[in-house]
């Protein structure tokens, strides 16, 4: 029996292939699914490394903050959308590319 950790980490896994597979029932479409890893929210603000701190301790005023913590957030945007537009093209052969919604409570497993 699987402990309560595995089922933790499993869970995304699982919820994907019993999303295929009702897709499979039901719809008979060919079906391409997002990395809910990759797009997830957390994957949409910025990482504070050390240059980052260097970046935002250098600056003078509260607005040169906002405005370094704003560009760095838009650059991690950029790369979820990057990585979505990249799984369209590659997966033009389908009819539908799901993605999963609702990420306000994670799972994290430890």
């Amino acid at each position: 029996m699987p402990s309560g950790t595995d089922l933790l980490v499993d869970a995304p896994d699982y919820l994907l292939r019993m999303q295929w597979l009702q897709e499979e029932k039901t719809l008979k479409n060919k079906v391409a699914y997002l990395d809910p890893a990759r797009i997830h929210q957390t994957e949409h603000s910025f990482k504070l490394t050390e240059q980052v701190k260097e970046q935002l301790k250098a600056a003078k005023t509260k607005k040169r903050k906002a405005e370094i913590e704003e560009e760095l957030h838009k650059n991690e945007r950029h790369k979820v959308s990057i990585y979505i537009a990249k799984v369209m093209l590659k997966k033009v052969d389908k009819k539908y590319i799901m993605a999963p919604y609702g990420f306000k409570f994670a799972l994290i497993a430890m």
